[in-house]
């Protein structure tokens, strides 16, 4: 990725992909290569590898003497590396992949709505902060989202000098997406940035799908209060359930269009030395006890709507249309 001008930062993608032109793995004639040095970076070629090193080597674990190994542990939530949160950081997002999908559509939804998102292309910002003496800890667990905004290149300059790039794969991967499946309600693809305030900062990329919701009220433009304040409970009882660890799932399409909207919870447990999903059980106390804890932050929770509230607020905001259809057959 080109530098971003002004900021000392590390950034990587966090799917399989160049760290400097972005080009997808799945997408080139040859496999990515890692860097000899950090072994996290990938690259497509040599030239890119060159082209990123002024940058990279920095960070990179072979580039020490160049100010890698500088940082004090405090200025790096205490990982020993850049690189080392930054896996962190990836693997983190990854194990929340569809709650951050939901999140996506959401802020895209309560700031301005998918039309005015895509014609005026933006980037969804996901600030990151590690939690205390949790490197060794539950990889869904490490870390917690301190706020999430959806900005023009204009708004910030971490969204600065690499836009160009992250927008034109976006474009790659909306029509890659549009080829394998036409009849998807697919509006585009969001570039999402998760911006750790570390020292130096550490930007994690990735993207996720956008879709067109199918209830009408949703693209009324100004959004109606109500409905602001609907998504945007559901993006803080998302990140609610990330604090605690919890990790969600897609529902199959099959339970979605059939009005069972909660989705599967799944905690993280340890079995020889490796972590693994197993679902939480009793799932009906799960949702009471996250609308307690909602109940007790009314500063933060304002539609007034309990968890499985929101939940059926977002399958109709999703599903109504299709849902309908498929009952009538």
């Amino acid at each position: 990725m080109p530098p971003i001008g002004g900021l000392n930062a590390a950034i990587l993608p966090n799917f399989e992909a160049c760290a400097f032109c972005m080009k997808r793995a799945k997408g080139l004639a040859n496999p990515l290569r890692k860097c000899a040095g950090c072994s996290i970076a990938l690259y497509c070629s040599k030239e890119c590898q060159r082209s990123a090193w002024p940058s990279h080597k920095t960070f990179c674990r072979s580039g020490r003497g160049s100010g890698a190994g500088t940082e004090s542990a405090g200025d790096l939530y205490g990982y020993p590396t850049v690189m080392a949160l930054s896996m962190a950081i990836k693997e983190w997002s990854q194990l929340h992949e569809h709650t951050f999908n939901i999140i996506a559509n959401l802020m895209v939804y309560a700031s301005g709505g998918v039309e005015h998102v895509l014609r005026n292309p933006r980037a969804l910002l996901v600030r990151v902060r590690a939690r205390p003496g949790a490197i060794d800890s539950n990889p869904a667990f490490k870390f917690y989202v301190d706020g999430a905004d959806v900005l023009h290149r204009d708004d910030s300059r971490i969204l600065g000098d690499g836009w160009d790039t992250m927008m034109a794969e976006c474009r790659k991967e909306a029509a890659r997406a549009r080829r394998k499946d036409p009849s998807a309600p697919w509006a585009g693809i969001l570039p999402t940035v998760f911006h750790a305030l570390s020292k130096p900062s550490v930007i994690s990329l990735t993207q996720y799908a956008i879709y067109r919701f199918q209830l009408e009220d949703c693209h009324r433009t100004p959004l109606d209060p109500q409905m602001h304040a609907v998504f945007m409970d559901h993006v803080e009882m998302c990140a609610m359930s990330m604090s605690l660890g919890h990790v969600y799932l897609r529902p199959p399409n099959s339970e979605l269009l059939s009005g069972r909207f909660l989705p599967p919870v799944m905690q993280m447990v340890r079995s020889n030395k490796h972590w693994r999903r197993v679902p939480i059980e009793g799932i009906d106390d799960y949702w009471d006890t996250i609308a307690a804890l909602m109940a007790s932050q009314p500063e933060r929770f304002t539609s007034g709507l309990q968890p499985r509230e929101l939940w059926a607020h977002f399958l109709r905001a999703c599903f109504v249309s299709r849902a309908t259809e498929h009952n009538a057959a």
